[in-house]
């Protein structure tokens, strides 16, 4: 799967855990995030904030440095669109 954007990012995590049969909750959980944002994440509307990248990772049963990797080149795909559009200075 490419991730080009948040969404892409969020679809993948979605899957992972389902994968594993895990529940948004039990990410939420080990996280120490609510369900609401579990559910921002795989929905795109968030990214995973850099200190919960590790127990989120873990959670799902990935990699921290996959997830990080993954999460990096989203935002840095976002900046690059921003930056393109003229947002960032």
């Amino acid at each position: 799967m490419h991730i080009r954007n948040r969404q892409d990012l969020g679809a993948f995590l979605q899957k992972l855990r389902e994968r594993e049969a895990i529940t948004q909750s039990d990410v939420a959980s080990a996280c120490g995030v609510t369900l609401q944002f579990v559910s921002k994440i795989e929905r795109g509307d968030s990214l995973i904030p850099v200190n919960k990248i590790r127990k989120y990772a873990k959670a799902i049963g990935i990699g921290s440095l996959q997830l990080f990797e993954l999460r990096d080149q989203v935002r840095s795909s976002e900046d690059k669109a921003e930056f393109m559009k003229g947002g960032a200075r």
